[in-house]
């Protein structure tokens, strides 16, 4: 649970990354990771109260921010694996709004866990036109450092979040794992699948 919360942090972390303005220079992948997480960390720090008084704020505020450039459709395609090609484009679009809220809900607490200065950028590497890999390390407050690799998707002239791997462990993987257990669960009941649909933040 612990890894998962260290590597989702950095998810947040990316709802302001790679995202430069039209007709603006692309700030390299390092600097721009550098200022998004102190940004971000600055304002879950300042809405700390919100987590007792209004947590429902809170997660709002986190989902806003996370969904700014992270690819949910091809994230969410990525998770349902074989069983988007027969979901309906409804379901589709259910599936990735949950899994958005879902992964928001399940880790916004965690950022009042980490302060700016915890995230360091070990390299960036443009693989293709249109696809790059960041690696990250990320240190806990207990002193727990995490690797974290991000693979990104250029669409649209944005940098996208796609998918993550922490520790070896494939996030993108891992959910699609979960997914096909409760396809299995539920029978073959997609929607009830997407309904029930929480991320799990248990260790694999």
């Amino acid at each position: 649970m612990k890894t998962h919360k260290a590597v989702l942090i950095l998810v947040f972390v990316f709802a302001q990354i790679f995202s430069p303005l039209r007709g603006e220079p692309k700030i390299s992948p390092a600097n721009t990771v550098r200022l998004a997480t102190e940004q971000l960390f600055e304002i879950a720090k300042k809405n700390e109260d919100l987590l007792v008084n209004d947590p429902e704020r809170f997660h709002e505020m986190v989902t806003k921010n996370l969904e700014v450039n992270t690819d949910f459709e091809g994230f969410a395609k990525g998770v349902m694996a074989k069983y988007y090609r027969s979901a309906s484009k409804d379901q589709r679009a259910n599936f990735a709004e949950k899994f958005k809220v879902s992964l928001a809900r399940t880790y916004s607490e965690a950022l009042l866990e980490f302060d700016s200065d915890s995230v360091t950028v070990k390299s960036s590497e443009i693989e293709k036109i249109n696809r790059a890999k960041v690696l990250v390390e990320v240190k806990s407050s207990s002193g727990s450092t995490y690797p974290i690799i991000y693979s990104l998707r250029l669409i649209d002239d944005r940098w996208y979040l796609r998918n993550l791997v922490v520790n070896g462990i494939n996030l993108g993987l891992q959910f699609r794992s979960q997914f096909n257990s409760s396809f299995r669960l539920y029978k073959g009941d997609l929607d009830r699948v997407i309904k029930e649909w929480k991320v799990s933040d248990e260790e694999s």
